[in-house]
């Protein structure tokens, strides 16, 4: 018998979102569950305001979102962003160390593959570091724009993350990205170089298996 178990999942953008919804896809085949993507007019860290609204959500049905810590300290985020309590048994609020792209990275060979460029152009997870993000020097995804991307043979790559300036990520820069999030990332892969992931991918999976639980107890 399957049951349709309805899921949410959200983030603070295009990617965040995409991620989460790969491992919820993870864990549980997608035909299972009704997958209800959170609306939010916020976007980057404004989207964190929306934390106390899923936490409450996540205390009647399993909520998944993904969002960046930008080197900001884990705990602190939750305090301030969800101070009443943060721990539902059907909430997962996962936060990459430092964003969800060194989640990405953190599959070397297949982003490398995806982006046209030599392996070597991916940064390597260095010894008795617990993630490969340690290894980049500025946010992972400007560290993507400026120094991955201008090394792709593929020149809509080039084109699609090219930098809009010294600061900022072009306009197409999830356009372009995305398609790796949903059909080229392995999780597998990545969970090696990195333990935020690993965390993320472990609470998903005891929250989704609770809730599974939960539904056929009914």
């Amino acid at each position: 018998m399957i049951y349709m178990l309805d899921v949410y999942f959200g983030g603070e953008d295009d990617i965040t979102r995409a991620v989460a919804k790969r491992l919820i896809c993870r864990t549980i085949d997608e035909k299972e569950v009704n997958l209800i993507e959170l609306s939010s007019r916020a976007s980057g860290h404004r989207a964190l305001q929306n934390m106390p609204k899923i936490v409450n959500l996540g205390f009647k049905a399993p909520v998944i979102t993904v969002f960046d810590t930008d080197n900001q300290c884990i705990l602190e985020m939750l305090k301030t962003h969800a101070p009443d309590g943060w721990h539902s048994d059907l909430c997962a609020i996962n936060l990459a160390v430092d964003e969800a792209e060194s989640w990405l990275l953190a599959d070397r060979k297949n982003i490398a593959d995806f982006l046209s460029v030599d392996i070597s152009a991916i940064p390597e997870k260095r010894k008795n570091d617990v993630e490969l993000s340690n290894a980049i020097p500025y946010k992972t995804s400007m560290y993507i724009v400026k120094e991955i991307a201008p090394k792709s043979s593929d020149t809509s790559i080039k084109t699609g993350l090219y930098p809009a300036n010294r600061f900022s990520k072009p306009p197409t820069y999830n356009t372009t990205l995305l398609p790796f999030v949903m059909y080229r990332w392995n999780i597998d892969e990545a969970l090696i170089n990195s333990k935020s992931l690993l965390r993320a991918s472990q609470k998903v999976e005891v929250v989704l298996r609770r809730a599974i639980g939960s539904e056929k107890n009914k």
